[in-house]
């Protein structure tokens, strides 16, 4: 099994709302996605991460109605305490809580609730596991989808079993949200250590200001949810298709008596003549129109005039603009000029040939503009005819619609009443099915989890011995090492340095100098930086004064050429004036002419449509008088078309009640080989599954084994490197006394008024110290120092030198 801390099955559910995030149905399918996101998932060497995963995707497309069933009410029932960016988080929760509780048993999925914000998850438990909440909104919903055994054993039933869980996770969950666990975390840290006194800290009292009053949260209005479902039908089992045959063919009858009745007298047409009245209407109307389209009104007010303007400051930026776009409007005649030289051609004809052509252009757009707005106005018109015509013929067409449309009603009914009872015969029989099926399924994976669980128990036990001997090991090391560095840390060595000013540090690296001479150079830059300073300034008012002078030149130019262009542009502009109002005018006549020649066209197309009207007028009074005559052949057209119908319809029952069956069949059988197909599959994996735990089991066996030689190994080279060593402690202390007895014999006394005043009991000196009774004790620091090398016994062997230098 996986053994994640929070963080790690935080990520995991995070990985879980990526992968749901990224699939597109539209354009991957849910194993291409799932390949794409995780890789190989199916493989017994595949990451444990990626499996939990995929299981979770599959699981939430799988369960996509029911999770979004949930996820509506949830999100309408709490819409002020849930984001809706958290959609995907809720969505994997409340899978893994609904439908995988059970197989990842509730100390896991604790956890899992745990890695993520308290106060989210509170309002998600709180409403989940409110198993009477949750049967009055969200079961009504899943019982389109689900067997009502089936919610209540399976969904809601694991959700009442924890209910107690449930309450002491939410409790736990507000202490962690209210920091009430880290000061009981505090108080348990702090526990046996004395409580010092603290100086008395200065309590600030705030105003009395009054506290605003809580408005209380409006009650949420309850929508109801709940469909109310009547009896059962039993109309099926007291008709017929001949019972429904006869009743057609009496209401049919019944039908053509009460139309024949209906027109039984002479309703032949009745014709009367027309006042002349509607034409003088017409006219007064259109008069009326005309003045009401005065396009060409004066204004009532004349334009406001030209406000004075107010003089413009101009800045240095503004002239050297100004100059600068004088200077290229100069450039360019420069340009013109040396193209007359060259050429001996001028271009000015040209230009004024291109003013016109663009003038005649705009023109044309304009009296393009014209003919779209007359042939809107005469397409407006027919269109509202057409419409009215439209409408008488859609009347009639509802008419005849509207008889066929009650037949197929009654027909519907009557195959809605079928298949309602092929679904309830479906029902039963998976009813049946579900009740055996998984209580069967459900025992054999619960044995198989006792037995897996055993297995990893007792594994975890022996990695628990052989960690906790590993560790009492490395402690002795620990141990040891810190008594050999407070050995070597009593003996503390004075260092004095002198500083002399007028030597560098003597590292060796590049410009290296002494504080004196750095002095001067500091000394020697600032004066020169002075100098420097003094001769830009210099050069700066130089500058200035060079640009001061080119910009009054400049500004002189600018006035002189404005002084200039304003008497041209007057000029140019009483020109345009006098061509505008030349313009207007011809605009002007040609609008009115236009507009004679608009209202002849509309009086002559209006002729037309009443000619029109007239001529079909005439015709359908023609087409009633023939009707009129020939009735005997109407009401045998409509027999027979009724008759074919009722032939169609039954053809259509036939028809479907055989692709009923068919599919019937179809679903069966492939029920079946589905059935079949996830036997074969579940047994191959379980093949796979105990193949992949023998290999493991096999592994671990052979790396334990390996682990246990190693130790040997290591503990034998120890022993042989202690003894090694302590031969040549040996060696060197004998060496030591030989050359230096009268040291000796002073420590051996020095030792022994140390043991009397201890009591008798073995003591520790503060560089060496042995055990007491052992033998001699002068390298006790060098023997502990064994296992830590060839430099530690070096050291050991120089202070234990030391030591007799100082005695002697």
């Amino acid at each position: 099994g996986m053994k994640l801390e929070g963080e790690g099955r935080r990520e995991l559910l995070r990985g879980c709302e990526a992968v749901i995030k990224s699939y597109d149905p539209k354009k991957v399918t849910v194993d291409s996605h799932a390949e794409a996101e995780l890789g190989d998932a199916d493989t017994a060497a595949a990451d444990y991460r990626h499996v939990f995963i995929k299981q979770v995707f599959y699981g939430c497309v799988h369960h996509k109605k029911p999770l979004k069933a949930f996820m509506n009410h949830f999100y309408s029932d709490l819409a002020a305490s849930v984001l809706r960016s958290d959609y995907t988080m809720y969505l994997v929760m409340a899978y893994l809580t609904f439908f995988r509780l059970e197989e990842l048993k509730f100390k896991e999925y604790r956890k899992f609730v745990l890695s993520e914000e308290p106060d989210k998850m509170t309002v998600f438990l709180g409403y989940v596991f409110d198993v009477e909440r949750m049967r009055g909104t969200v079961k009504w919903d899943w019982m389109n989808m689900f067997d009502l055994d089936y919610v209540e054993a399976h969904v809601f039933g694991p959700l009442v079993a924890h209910a107690d869980d449930v309450e002491e996770l939410k409790n736990d969950l507000v202490a962690k949200a209210s920091g009430i666990a880290a000061k009981k975390q505090a108080r348990e840290a702090s526990a046996g250590l004395p409580d010092l006194p603290k100086a008395s800290l200065t309590k600030p009292q705030s105003p009395r200001i009054r506290k605003p009053r809580i408005r209380p949260t409006p009650v949420p209005e309850r929508i109801p949810t709940q469909v109310a479902i009547g009896k059962e039908p039993t109309y099926m089992e007291k008709t017929s298709l001949e019972a429904i045959n006869e009743e057609s063919e009496v209401r049919r009858r019944k039908e053509f008596e009460e139309t024949k009745a209906k027109y039984a007298e002479d309703r032949g047409p009745k014709f009367s003549r027309l006042r002349e009245t509607t034409s003088k209407a017409r006219r007064a109307q259109e008069a009326r129109d005309a003045d009401s389209l005065d396009f060409e009104r004066a204004m009532s007010h004349p334009p406001p005039s030209k406000p004075p303007t107010a003089p413009i400051r101009m800045n240095v930026a503004a002239y050297l603009r100004e100059d600068a776009l004088y200077k290229k409007k100069q450039a360019q005649e420069v340009k013109q000029i040396q193209a007359f030289e060259a050429d001996l051609r001028d271009s000015t004809e040209y230009y004024r040939w291109q003013r016109q052509m663009q003038a005649r252009d705009v023109q044309d757009r304009l009296d393009q503009v014209e003919r779209v707005r007359l042939l809107a106005k005469i397409s407006a018109t027919e269109a509202a005819e057409a419409i009215e015509k439209q409408k008488s013929d859609n009347a009639a067409l509802a008419s005849h619609v509207k008889a066929e449309s009650n037949e197929m009603k009654k027909q519907k009914h009557m195959e809605d009443a079928m298949l309602h009872m092929m679904n309830r015969q479906l029902v039963r029989e998976v009813g049946e099915v579900r009740r055996h099926a998984p209580r069967e399924a459900e025992a054999k994976v619960v044995e198989e989890k006792r037995a897996r669980s055993e297995a990893l128990r007792e594994e975890k036990e022996k990695l628990l011995a052989v960690k906790l001997r590993e560790d009492a090991r490395v402690q002795e090391e620990k141990k040891d090492r810190v008594l050999q560095l407070r050995a070597l840390a009593e003996v503390h060595p004075e260092h004095v340095k002198v500083f002399d000013p007028t030597q560098s540090a003597g590292i060796g690296l590049l410009d290296e100098m002494s504080l004196v001479e750095m002095r001067e150079r500091l000394a020697i830059n600032k004066a020169r930086a002075t100098e420097t300073e003094a001769k830009k300034r210099a050069e700066i008012l130089d500058v200035k004064g060079v640009k001061r002078h080119e910009l009054q030149k400049r500004m002189d130019n600018v006035h002189r050429i404005r002084s200039a262009a304003a008497a041209a542009n007057q000029q140019a502009r009483a020109k345009v004036r006098a061509e505008e109002a030349v313009e207007r005018e011809e605009q002007e006549k040609k609008r009115k002419e236009k507009n004679v020649t608009l209202v002849e066209e509309l009086e002559q197309r209006r002729t037309q449509r009443r000619e029109e009207l007239e001529r079909l007028q005439e015709e359908e009074e023609r087409r009633k008088a023939s009707l009129a005559f020939s009735g005997q052949g109407t009401y045998a057209a409509e027999e027979m078309h009724f008759e074919e119908l009722l032939k169609g319809a039954e053809r259509e029952v036939y028809k479907r009640q055989n692709e009923a069956q068919r599919a019937s069949k179809v679903y069966e059988e492939t029920k079946a080989t589905h059935r079949r197909m996830v036997q074969r599959t579940a047994a191959k994996r379980e093949i796979q599954k105990r193949k992949v735990n023998a290999e493991k089991a096999e592994e671990i066996e052979q790396r334990r084994q390996a682990l246990v030689e190693k130790e040997k190994r290591a503990i034998l080279a120890k022993k042989a490197s202690f003894q090694t060593h302590r031969e040549k402690q040996k060696t060197v202390r004998e060496r030591i006394v030989a050359l230096n007895p009268y040291a000796q014999s002073i420590e051996d006394t020095a030792r022994a008024r140390r043991t009397a005043m201890a009591g008798g009991g073995g003591q520790t000196s503060s560089l060496g110290g042995g055990e007491t009774g052992a033998g001699d004790t002068r390298m006790g620091l060098g023997e502990r120092t064994t296992k830590q090398g060839t430099s530690h016994r070096t050291a050991a062997q120089s202070s234990t030198s030391g030591g007799a230098g100082l005695a002697l």
